[in-house]
């Protein structure tokens, strides 16, 4: 990977909320969730490994814990 990325495994329940902020966090930072290999279950929990930068990363987990309280 390109250097100044880091990796970040981001699990997500299948809450709609949740869905719906990392759709639109990974249309925003260009990564295309069609590439991305899901390690959860599917039918209740999705698991991505994803690379970004440290403030994108930062952003998606500010975003996921809004959304989650």
């Amino acid at each position: 990977m390109n250097s100044g990325l880091v990796s970040e495994e981001v699990i997500l329940t299948t809450d709609e909320g949740e869905q719906a902020v990392f759709s639109a966090w990974a249309d925003r930072v260009g990564l295309d969730l069609e590439t991305l290999v899901n390690s959860g279950c599917g039918c209740c929990v999705d698991i991505y490994t994803v690379w970004a930068t440290p403030g994108q990363i930062t952003e998606l987990n500010t975003l996921l814990d809004a959304v989650r309280s």
